[in-house]
């Protein structure tokens, strides 16, 4: 009951008294007040009316509520009575009460207090308690008082203040309500007959708050601006002002269309993969399946400067777009592949870069945008380049050379770099034998051989030529210029010949380079015939003439005239032939050395043997001239002669002086045993002179050592021996090999029949002839890597040849430094420098014969010997310098290595040939050797040994673990020692948790990582154990991708799943094929994002490298069939030549070297333009073809056609092909162009049948399920004509998606809608979907 104020109770209390008054003045009934005054709507509640003049019948009592009887009434007194509720609804009913008095029914008055109320309705629940915002969700509502039907009641149930769309009372308890549309969350009330229900916690129903599905375009400038448009539902059915989001960042302004839909104008940001969400009234879209957006990536296009000193760092400005804006948390430009020393955003279209140390040109600027790996992008190469200003070449010294170089020149200029990129110096054109760099402003050069003058000096660094300086070109010369010496003639021999010419003659001189087509040689004005040139000598044939005149040598443009004159003359001496032409090695044979044209008794006449003077001469005749042979050895040995001292005259090959080879008469003793070792003397004559160097053999088998007594008498150590056996001794002499007349026994007791130490009257058999050349032993067979000692290659059937073209050896692949000709048993070889061994010697004959050695005779340098290490210990961490001394450590340019153990040195470091230095490698152990490996050659060591100090892990177990970690792994410790400080780390990172298991064993649980070969740290206390190499993370592992198609352009992200990729960014790389992805995200330990780089072909493998390991899985991944769409211009005659443009799609990028194909001919040219659009210069035919289709094959991939616009036409039938050129190796076809037009034209009909037929039959759609990756799948967009979209995910049945392909936009779909792109990725009948690849599919069509 409400509370009455002071002035309204006396009111009421003087009413009641007036009613009771005339009551009991008319005795009428009166009702005072209600026990209860309210009850429930459904009735049946007792209530006590209490009053007068209730009369005493209780027959003729009756009550009524609001109109309505009571149930039951009952009469208790003249003042009470009870009354049964009827159902009702509403409040302040009047209660009437009718007693019989006499016989008259009297009605009651009432007070003040006698009205009646029903209950007011009360809302307990609602069901269901939310829904979309648009509303017509049906709820029920459940409660009480909601009325029974006698009261016919028609309840109002508002949500949040607006009426439901319907309500419908169904029971005393329920209701059901349309909901109507709204925001929020709002209170339920019940209205009905005045009353409501009150609001609270179960009353309460709740708008589904927004949610983002889709949105449209998924990218966008950095600068902001642009509008996008959000899809998804619950936006509200009103505007109701949302905010939208991109990642954290709202939308400069947001804007409602529908329930449905919203506009954003982008924000300013960078970076992709952007979560997109939206705010309604406080309630906010989850992050969970809400769409990404991704800001468009840098594009530099411009750079100003565009160049900059290499060494100089300038500021320069890069201009382009979606650069960001100032608020980026890092930003990074680079300099091809170098970042800018400091990055500065200017503005979104322009950042500044300071540029780095660098050199080259035509480097690509880049910018990154980005605080961690998946969230950061990296700008593809713009149309911007910028290039390292080019080197300058000021002055060079020397400036003048030999023509055979090895001079080191220094060259001074300008924007040499820092050293680091390819530097490379040259002189003419011809590359340095050495290029070093010294610093920005110093280069030097070893001089390569070469002839000519002005020869232009040049430095290369990073593909960038030096330029003239700017003072050099303002004096109009170039200073960077080297000049070679000129030739200069020394001698000539002979120095005369006969007047009809052809006579060889050899000059000698200097700088007469090695390049015969740059030497000309003259004698007068007549030009020689060049036949051989060296440094120091000219083989020639000289010319008719007679008299006698200057020889003057022409090298590259540079002439000898004017230095010392040399003359040749015609008719001049000549020598034939020498008689005896052999004679002992003490000399004072007299012989008689004939020819024609010897001078006069007046001339100075020198005759020499193998360069030797005679002991003496006379001259007999012009024919003859008489020589007492002076002492020495050797065979075929040339005799010259000098007139006046400038003409001369060489004998003939073949008709020169040969010594007699030695002759061994008997040995002393003339047995010995097995073991050798006995000093053998050796008798007999021409054995040469001190420095003869005879060598010695018993058997086959070289003396161990041998020595000269004199021209009759050597000294040989007997070698060992295997068996009794009787053995020829035998001695060769400067080529010269004795006969074997004599023999030695090897055994006890006595010599078998035949033996003889003596070389007396006994006959013996001469060896027969051996006619191919044969190679037997070195004498000796090694030598010093720095080269210039001699070799004797011995053998038989060795040929002299001639003096311009004798033999030549070599030793494996580098020949002889120079080949001397001993004898035919014997050729001398010095030795080149170099490393390395088992060279095999190797001689060629003049004659083309090739003498090889057998498996046993080869050369070897001497290998490396390492006599000491200082310091011969070192931490076992490595990085400590050693010095390496020894022997034979070769040059710089054979890259001598150090190593201890088995493990190789860090930084070797050639000092000289008996000294390199180095870093140690990580390592342990004691007393390793060390050694010093050149030209393959892994030298001994004299007991150097180096020890690593410190404490190792002696096992590990297991030694791998998957990239995740969280693997227990023992670690074995001989030495180990318990403390209270324990840290294990792998790789560099402490593991996640370690003990100890025994004294000499602990525990460790890996932390997650990548990589192989990882080292082992345990410290404990202040001790440390390491293991080096000793433990690897499982390698990647590629299970699937999705999508597993893209678009021959690339471009689009592919989630690449498997494990073992780590469990954070450690900068992994995915291939499609042999291609790198354009960028590679890291998302988590199996799942990495590949934006798909350009390419083509089907079936290809998918790898992920990272941390130095990898792993593939073929057949993964198809990229997307290409498809011709029209051809412009698409006529053409027979002749061809026309360009024509082709447009379509899937044609990749231009490094996919798309090639187009006009019926069974390739295209003259092809060249790629876009994705959709590639220009064919039209091929020659022979034929007349009609309405031929046009093909583009990407990556052996070929396109399909999709409409009657990709047909070509041949139109000229008369043109022939030029006589004697072929078909452009076309593909043989019937000349008959009828029959080929007919085949074609039935072939489009039946394609074209076929694709009606499946339209109207076969086509469905069927909702495709979202690819499980970030992206949501390469589907179908379908548009209706209305320009309303369907399902961005549904794609079409088997025939209507072929018919996509084929027939494009040309056939359309049945409710007018048009396929703007068109994907197939499987094959839809009857409910079963089997997958579709692109062979399969050019099948089909």
């Amino acid at each position: 009951m409400p509370r009455l104020r002071y002035g309204q109770g006396c009111q009421l209390w003087a009413a009641t008294m007036l009613a009771l008054l005339v009551g009991a003045m008319c005795d009428e009934p009166f009702i005072d007040r209600l026990v209860p005054c309210n009850a429930p709507t459904q009735g049946g509640s007792l209530v006590t009316l209490i009053g007068n003049s209730f009369g005493a019948d209780a027959k003729g009592l009756s009550i009524r509520v609001g109109g309505n009887m009571c149930t039951e009434t009952v009469l208790v007194s003249q003042h009470k009575a009870i009354c049964e509720v009827p159902p009702g609804l509403g409040d302040d009913h009047k209660v009437v009460l009718s007693a019989l008095q006499g016989t008259s029914m009297i009605s009651s008055a009432s007070g003040p207090l006698a009205k009646f109320s029903y209950d007011a309705p009360t809302v307990q629940t609602v069901d269901p308690g939310n829904g979309p915002c648009v509303g017509g969700t049906q709820v029920t509502v459940q409660g009480s008082n909601f009325g029974v039907s006698q009261s016919n009641p028609h309840p109002e149930v508002t949500i949040g203040g607006r009426n439901c769309l319907q309500s419908v009372w169904e029971s005393n308890s329920k209701i059901k309500c349309v909901v109507p549309p709204g925001l929020g969350i709002g209170n339920v009330v019940v209205f009905l007959q005045g009353l409501h229900s009150q609001s609270g916690f179960d009353t309460i129903y709740e708008y589904d708050g927004p949610k983002v599905s889709g949105l449209r375009p998924d990218h966008g400038p950095t600068a902001g601006g642009s509008h996008i448009t959000l899809f998804g539902e619950n936006f509200g059915p009103q505007n109701s002002h949302p905010t939208a989001v991109i990642g954290y960042t709202p939308c400069q302004s947001t804007s409602w269309t529908s329930d449905s839909s919203v506009a954003c104008e982008l924000p300013q940001g960078s970076g992709i993969l952007h979560r997109v969400g939206i705010t309604v009234i406080g309630s906010s879209s989850k992050p969970e399946g809400a769409p990404y957006f991704s800001y468009d990536a840098p594009v530099v296009t411009s750079a100003r400067p565009a160049n900059a000193p290499p060494t100089d760092s300038v500021t320069i400005t890069m201009f382009g777009q979606n650069f960001g804006s100032s608020g980026l948390s890092e930003l990074k430009a680079f300099v091809g592949a170098t970042q800018c020393l400091q990055s500065k955003w200017v503005n979104p279209t322009s950042v500044e870069c300071s540029t780095p140390a660098g050199t080259g040109n035509g480097l690509a600027l880049t910018v990154m945008i980005g605080s961690s790996a998946p969230r950061r992008i990296k700008s593809g190469q713009g149309e911007a380049s910028f290039g390292y200003d080019a080197p300058i070449v000021r002055t060079v010294s020397p400036t003048l050379s030999p023509t055979s170089g090895g001079l080191l020149m220094t060259i001074q200029g300008d924007n040499f770099g820092a050293g680091s990129p390819p530097f490379e110096c040259s002189v003419g054109g011809t590359p340095c034998s050495s290029s070093r760099h010294e610093s920005n402003t110093i280069a030097r050069c070893g001089i390569p051989a070469g002839v000519g003058t002005h020869r232009i000096v040049v430095v290369t660094v990073d593909g960038q030529h030096s330029e003239a300086s700017v003072e050099a070109v303002e004096l109009n010369r170039y200073q960077a210029e080297l000049d070679y010496e000129p030739p200069s003639v020394h001698s000539v021999i002979p120095s005369a010949g006969k007047p009809e010419g052809g006579s060889m003659v050899t000059v000698s001189g200097s700088n007469f380079g090695t390049d015969k087509e740059k030497v000309s040689m003259s004698i007068g004005q007549t030009q020689c015939r060049v036949l051989h040139v060296a440094e120091t000598s000219i083989s020639a044939l000289a010319p008719a003439g007679e008299g006698r005149h200057p020889l003057h040598v022409v090298v590259g443009g540079q002439s000898d005239a004017g230095k010392n004159q040399v003359n040749y003359a015609f008719d001049g001496p000549s020598l034939t032939s020498v008689s005896p032409a052999n004679g002992p090695t003490i000399g004072g044979t007299v012989s008689t050395i004939f020819g024609t044209n010897l001078g006069a008794p007046e001339a100075q006449i020198s005759i020499r043997i193998d360069g030797i003077p005679c002991l003496s001469h006379a001259w007999v005749s012009e024919t003859s001239i008489t020589c007492t042979v002076p002492p020495g050895t050797g065979g075929s040995l040339s005799v010259t002669a000098e007139f006046d001292g400038t003409v001369q005259a060489r004998s003939p090959p073949g008709h020169g002086f040969t010594y007699d080879a030695p002759r061994i008469e008997s040995v002393d003793p003339s047995s010995g045993p097995l073991n050798g070792g006995d000093s053998v003397m050796i008798l007999g004559r021409n054995f040469g002179m001190a420095d003869s160097q005879p060598l010695l053999f018993i058997g086959n088998t070289k003396c161990a050592s041998s020595r000269w007594v004199s021209d009759a008498e050597a000294v040989c150590q007997a070698p060992k021996a295997s068996r009794n056996e009787v053995v020829p001794v035998r001695m060769s002499v400067d080529g010269l090999m004795s006969s074997d007349s004599v023999s030695y026994y090897y055994g006890t007791g006595s010599a078998p029949p035949g033996h003889s130490s003596s070389n007396g009257p006994q006959p013996t058999s001469a060896p027969a002839p051996e006619l191919q050349p044969q190679i037997f032993s070195l004498a000796p067979d090694h030598a010093p890597p720095r080269g210039g000692q001699e070799v004797t290659i011995i053998g038989s059937n060795f040929e002299q040849g001639q003096p311009t073209q004798g033999p030549e050896a070599s030793l494996g692949d580098e020949g002889c430094a120079r080949t001397r000709f001993v004898s035919t048993t014997a050729i001398a070889c010095l030795v080149p420098e170099g490393v390395g061994g088992g060279k095999e010697p190797i001689i060629r004959m003049p004659n083309g014969q090739v003498a090889a050695a057998g498996s046993g005779v080869r050369f070897s340098y001497d290998e490396p010997l390492v006599l000491s290490v200082r310091p011969s210990s070192g931490s076992l961490m490595g990085g400590e310098q050693v010095t390496i001394s020894g022997r034979h450590f070769g040059s710089p340019e054979h890259h001598a290595e150090a190593f201890i153990g088995r493990t190789k040195c860090m930084a070797s470091t050639w000092i000289d040939r008996s000294s390199i230095s180095c870093l140690t490698p990580k390592g342990d152990g004691t007393q390793l050797p060390v050694q010093v490996s050149v030209g393959g050659q892994r030298g001994h060591t004299r007991s150097t040994r180096f020890s690593f100090v410190g404490r190792v892990i002696d096992s590990v177990s297991p030694d791998h673990a998957p990239a995740q970690g969280n693997t227990k792994i023992d670690l074995g410790i001989r030495t180990m020692v318990r403390g209270d400080f324990l840290v294990v780390s792998v790789g560099g990172q402490r593991c996640i948790s370690s003990g100890f298991n025994s004294d000499t064993d602990i525990w460790c649980t890996v932390p997650a990582g990548v990589g192989k070969d990882l080292d082992i740290n345990v410290v404990a206390d202040e001790f440390t154990w390491r293991s080096f190499g000793s433990f690897s993370y499982n390698a990647p592992l590629v299970r699937d991708v999705s999508p597993s198609f893209g678009p021959a352009i690339g471009g689009i992200p592919v989630t690449v799943m498997g494990q073992n990729f780590g469990n954070a960014d450690y900068d992994p790389t995915v291939k499609i094929g042999q291609s790198s992805c354009q960028s590679t995200f890291f998302q988590s330990d199996s799942s990495l994002l590949c934006m798909v780089p350009a390419g083509g072909g089907s079936s290809k493998s998918v790898s992920v490298e990272v941390g130095g390991q990898s792993g593939m899985l073929s057949n993964l991944f198809d990229f997307e069939v290409p498809t011709v769409v029209s051809v412009d211009p698409s006529t053409a005659t027979a002749a061809g030549g026309v360009l024509i443009t082709i447009h379509g799609d899937g044609f990749g990028a231009a490094d996919t070297h798309p090639v187009a194909f006009v019926g069974p001919h390739k295209c003259d040219t092809t060249s790629w333009v876009s994705d959709h659009i590639v220009t064919c210069v039209v091929p020659t035919t022979m034929d007349t073809f009609h309405k031929i289709p046009v093909q583009v094959d990407v990556c052996n991939q070929s396109s399909i056609m999709a409409s009657q616009n990709a047909l070509f036409e041949y139109t000229d039938a008369e043109w022939q092909e030029p006589p004697g050129q072929g078909y452009r190796n076309a593909p043989q076809r019937p000349h008959g162009t009828f029959y080929l037009t007919v085949a074609y034209s039935l072939a489009a009909a039946f394609a074209v049948a076929t694709v009606l037929i499946g339209k109207f039959i076969f086509a469905k759609s069927e909702t495709r399920p979202s690819a499980p990756s970030l992206y949501t799948g390469y589907s179908m967009d379908h548009h209706r004509a209305d320009g309303s979209a369907d399902n961005p995910h549904s794609r079409q049945g088997l025939f209507s998606r072929i018919k996509s392909k084929v027939s494009g936009a040309v056939f359309g779909n049945r409710d007018g809608t048009s396929v703007d792109y068109s994907v197939i990725a499987a094959v839809e009948m009857d409910g079963d979907e089997d997958t579709l690849d692109s062979q399969e599919l050019r099948q089909i069509v």
